[in-house]
């Protein structure tokens, strides 16, 4: 499989990630990934977060449940790859019809169940129900957005503007280590190839497609995901990886030290977390998990995310599935070293 370094998607979803470092705590990282992912970085991160502090509360508006991923869902589907600039792929958003911004959100909460020959009222129906697992505010939030759908986004569009013209020195700064990266990885096996931890069949899951986008992020962004192929467009699946992830994920069988197992047993320790986990390593769909556990396909994702960018599941060729071709492996020899380290540090052999 052939792997498409897409550079102005990644700076889209750059910018629309970048203020959950602000408002987020699960993004902080810990004192490992820091070692790794910020070492001889030419910016300081708490000098990006400080330029946004006047947005927060704009920020905080659109920033629950990760409602900006409908703006990710909506360029990967609406905005074609000659566009070349950021302004040019938000005004093309500013043109798309209510129907397809709500079509956009019912997907970003129920990934999987959103088919093209839905009807309006049918989307509506599963974002109705999607409310259900939200909080009081976020639910009102979710309401509004239903009834002044363009509006939503133009205001959107407007706030990540912001944050593009506040970011984009920063941005400038590590191009350099992104498109170096970015370039590298032209097929599957170049990924493998870095990150051995893997089996060889690492992103051989679409048979339909020999394609695959790659989205690379700034060194301090530790993810590491995959996005299955759209259902609703059919698009390729997509890549998310952070410049340094490789070098943060093959640190991952090294032995166990005091730093990464407190990280690791935070990780576990979210009850919701642990019940994603324990559900996506039987084979549950994300929107099954999504609907046992009353949360969106998008919470499941970040879940996802936390959990495989710390290593703790593996991505897995899953050829039987047309729905869900990735399924995910828990890594057990993490596990494994987690409980031995809990073994040796309190002599439960004794």
């Amino acid at each position: 499989m052939q792997l498409h370094y897409y550079p102005l998607y990644s700076k889209f979803i750059e910018i629309c990630c970048l203020p959950e470092l602000l408002i987020d705590e699960e993004t902080l990282l810990s004192v490992k990934q820091k070692d790794i992912l910020l070492s001889n970085l030419p910016i300081k991160t708490d000098d990006v977060l400080e330029c946004l502090q006047p947005l927060k509360s704009d920020i905080k508006k659109f920033y629950f449940k990760n409602l900006p991923k409908i703006a990710l869902h909506l360029f990967n589907v609406y905005v074609p790859e000659t566009v070349q600039t950021f302004t040019e792929g938000l005004n093309i958003l500013r043109t798309l019809s209510s129907e397809q911004i709500i079509e956009g959100l019912a997907y970003l909460f129920h990934e999987g169940k959103i088919k093209k020959q839905n009807t309006i009222e049918d989307v509506y129906r599963l974002i109705t129900q999607a409310a259900d697992a939200l909080s009081d505010s976020d639910k009102w939030k979710l309401t509004n957005i239903l009834y002044q759908p363009k509006e939503m986004i133009d205001q959107l569009c407007d706030l990540l503007l912001k944050i593009e013209t506040i970011y984009d020195p920063f941005y400038q700064q590590m191009q350099e280590e992104r498109t170096n990266f970015g370039s590298s990885l032209t097929t599957a096996e170049a990924l493998i190839n870095q990150i051995p931890i893997f089996d060889n069949q690492l992103l051989n899951h679409d048979t339909k497609k020999d394609t695959c986008t790659v989205c690379v992020l700034s060194p301090f962004f530790a993810y590491f995901l995959f996005n299955g192929r759209d259902t609703l467009s059919n698009k390729p699946a997509i890549l998310l990886i952070g410049t340094r992830m490789v070098e943060l994920l093959n640190t991952a069988n090294e032995q166990l030290d005091d730093d990464t197992f407190h990280e690791l047993a935070k990780i576990l320790g979210d009850a919701t977390r642990y019940k994603v986990m324990l559900a996506l390593s039987k084979g549950t769909k994300t929107k099954d998990i999504a609907e046992t556990l009353k949360m969106t396909s998008a919470a499941v994702s970040y879940h996802t995310n936390k959990l495989a960018s710390n290593l703790l599941l593996i991505f897995q060729n899953d050829e039987h599935s047309q729905e869900q071709p990735i399924k995910y492996l828990v890594n057990k020899d993490i596990l494994r070293a987690l409980i031995q380290k809990l073994e040796t540090d309190f002599d439960l052999n004794e």
